[in-house]
Order: C-alpha cells, then structure tokens, then sequence
C-alpha cells in the first residue's frame, strides 16, 4: 500500500472470522498511521458474512486471501507469512488482531525501537483496553511460571500513570501486536499449527525465538487498543473450547519445561484447579473449569 525505499518494508497480518465491522475498523486506522512503508495481508479464514468482498470494497489495496475454513491462528498466520514471502521484499512481519485499533505513530516506534537493538528478534507495543481509556492491557510484563502453569501480566488492569514508559525486555511476547524480524520468523519456521484452533501459539513461538537468542523487547511508545479477550462462544468457556485449551497448556508445558518444572506443576495443579472451579462457579460456568482440567492431565503422557 505504501512503500517509501527509505524505510523498511513491513507485512501487516491481519486475520479475520465473521468479525468484518471489527477487522474495517482495525484496517481504517492502519490506513491512518504514520509509517511509509506497508503492505496489508488480510486472511480471512472461512468467514460466512462476506468479510473478504467487504475489505476488497473498501480498501482495493490491500491483499485479501480467503481461505474456504477456518485454518485456525497459526495456520492462518502461516499463509500470510508465505504470501508476503512470495509478494514483497519485507523487513518485518507484524501480527495484529483484527479488533484493535492503531495509534497513529505505533509501527514508527515498533520500528525504530526494534532496529535501535539488534538483539530483539521481537517487539511489543504498550497496549490498553479499547473500552478502558487509560487502562493497561499488556505494559512488557508478560511471563509464564512452568512451576504452577500460570502466564501471568501483573501490569494488566493499571491505570497508566507513566509507570510502564522505560523499555524493557519480557519473558514472553504477546499475540495481540507482534513485530518480527524476516530471518527470525523463517529461522523458526513460523507459528506451530499444534496450537491451532485456539490458543498459546503465540507463547510458543516467543519461547522458541527465545531460545534462539533473540530478545522480546516492550516499547511502550508504541501505542494501541485492544478489545477485551473474548472466547469463541462469547464470555464463557464452552466444552470444545477449554477441552482445547488444557490440551494446548499440555502440549506448551511438555515442549518448553523442565522435569523440575513438571513435577512441581503435578504437585500445584489439583490446588489450581479447586481454585479455577471455584472461580468458575461464581461465573456460573463450574462444567467448562473441569473440562479444562480433565483435558490437560487427559493429554499428559
């Protein structure tokens, strides 16, 4: 869409199902930022409510792929990368959910704070809720605890008071804005497809860009918005959805932590789980809490 040869390419991946009125909104304010040099990838996987004719319509520019199904976050993921591979001569792949909204300057200072250290494999937005104004949602501080299982982000529910404004390193990056380097993404050969339909692919592949010596670096000048998590069945944890989950949680623990780490986790997770039910049945959701658990310890071996 804009390419200005004194600027790196970037390959905006977008992906969309039956969310058309959240992923136009996301795509009017990438059409509004600051940076010179984009091209937009929309993938949109398997949507019945004319999605894909409603962005080719509105924004003629961008590249729509429609795949006939649902290829799930990391496999949809996957065929944007190997688009932008075959389409243009990019620098960095940036992953943004469809329902959030840029600020004007967001991949100016992903770039710049990306480029200014050559040890980041992967960059991080400051990110707030798009109904709380002010309100942090992610602020670098995103981790996983393999001794209890727990990915935790204590700057999550923080009135911004510039506390989060220093960049820093994190343990973990995070799905919603994900700025990548080109030859570290094909190093590790993309998101896992393991992890699809649901859920952690992104925990996994900055675990592994990790590993390979890359930093995940926050740069908390670069701002966006982003709507409040949602599941599949619209706040609650339905059957397919959490028995997914425990499997993914399963198959994340095996991949990345230790021996240590797991007999510590047995120990814990029978205490986590009285906990999550109990948090559950307050919600009135009691079944889809023991779904979840029954999942993880099914898929364990």
């Amino acid at each position: 869409m804009k390419h200005d040869n004194t600027c790196p390419l970037v390959a905006i991946i977008i992906l969309n199902v039956n969310q058309k009125e959240n992923t136009l909104k996301c795509l009017e304010s990438i059409c509004l930022i600051d940076y010179s040099a984009f091209e937009i990838v929309v993938v949109d996987n398997g949507s019945t409510d004319a999605s894909a004719e409603a962005f080719t319509d509105a924004f003629p520019d961008a590249h729509i792929i429609k795949n006939q199904e649902n290829m799930g976050c990391a496999g949809g993921r996957n065929i944007g990368i190997e688009y932008a591979t075959k389409n243009f001569p990019y620098h960095y792949l940036l992953f943004l959910d469809n329902d959030t909204v840029v600020e004007k300057d967001f991949l100016t200072e992903l770039v710049r704070g990306i480029q200014s250290d050559q040890t980041a494999g992967i960059a991080n937005p400051k990110v707030y809720f798009l109904s709380r104004p002010g309100v942090i949602q992610y602020a670098g501080s995103s981790k996983m605890n393999f001794y209890t299982g727990i990915c935790s982000c204590k700057a999550s529910g923080q009135k911004d008071r510039g506390q989060f404004n220093r960049r820093k390193y994190s343990r973990l990056a995070i799905g919603t804005c994900l700025l990548a380097r080109k030859d570290v993404i094909s190093k590790i050969k993309g998101f896992d497809k393991i992890f699809d339909p649901y859920g952690m692919e992104d925990r996994d592949l900055s675990l592994r860009v990790s590993k390979e010596g890359y930093k995940i670096l926050y740069v908390p000048t670069a701002v966006i918005h982003h709507k409040d998590s949602k599941t599949p069945s619209g706040g609650k944890y339905d059957a397919t959805y959490t028995s997914l989950k425990g499997r993914n949680l399963n198959t994340l623990m095996k991949r990345h932590a230790t021996a240590i780490q797991w007999a510590s986790f047995y120990v814990i997770a029978p205490f986590l789980g009285i906990k999550t039910i109990i948090r559950e049945v307050r919600n009135n959701n009691a079944k889809a809490a023991i779904i979840l658990l029954k999942s993880f310890f099914k898929n364990r071996a």
